[in-house]
């Protein structure tokens, strides 16, 4: 087999001494860097641009085969691009960026559910948290009706507790009178 592949490259190098073809060419140093960075900036803003998981592994699926492509036509006209480093540039940073942002979100719920705890019933936090937009401040003029109700021995009873076991108490009360008003 060692003479197969020496006899091979013997042969190449005649068809190149004679003119019959040319040697496969590289981009410079700086050339192949900036090769690598665009398709990791690209990356980068995939992740930036996509949020959902299924789009983002699609692009980055559809920029490994362009980076292939591309380094397939290159290859095709004598010019040897890295294909492995850019694609690996490609999937990291669109992978980082996405998760990054997917992180920063939830550090975002988890802060609006800690600030509205002790405020409001769960199910309503839920369904802050589950919208993609966070609450605004504003409102709309509408006609609605009140209750008030009176809780006896309430200040007594919320002087001698705990906030939080207040809240507790707060939160299962107001949940059973809504619930109650809802069903009538």
């Amino acid at each position: 087999y060692g003479m197969a592949i020496h006899a091979h490259l013997v042969d190449q190098l005649i068809r190149v001494a004679h003119g019959d073809s040319r040697l496969l060419a590289s981009l410079p140093r700086r050339g192949e860097d900036a090769w690598i960075w665009s398709w990791a900036i690209g990356g980068a803003i995939l992740g930036l641009a996509l949020r959902s998981t299924i789009a983002a592994a699609a692009a980055s699926a559809g920029g490994v085969v362009a980076i292939g492509g591309i380094a397939y036509a290159a290859f095709g006209l004598n010019l040897l691009l890295p294909a492995l480093p850019a694609a690996l540039a490609w999937l990291g940073a669109a992978a980082f960026t996405n998760q990054l942002l997917h992180a920063a979100s939830n550090r975002a719920r988890q802060q609006l559910r800690k600030s509205f705890e002790h405020f409001l019933p769960p199910a309503v936090i839920a369904e802050m948290v589950r919208s993609e937009e966070l609450p605004k401040l504003g409102g709309e003029r509408r006609e609605i009706s009140v209750i008030f109700t009176d809780v006896a021995s309430f200040t007594t009873f919320s002087e001698g507790v705990d906030p939080e076991r207040l809240a507790s108490v707060l939160n299962d009360y107001l949940e059973g009178v809504c619930a109650a008003i809802f069903a009538h």
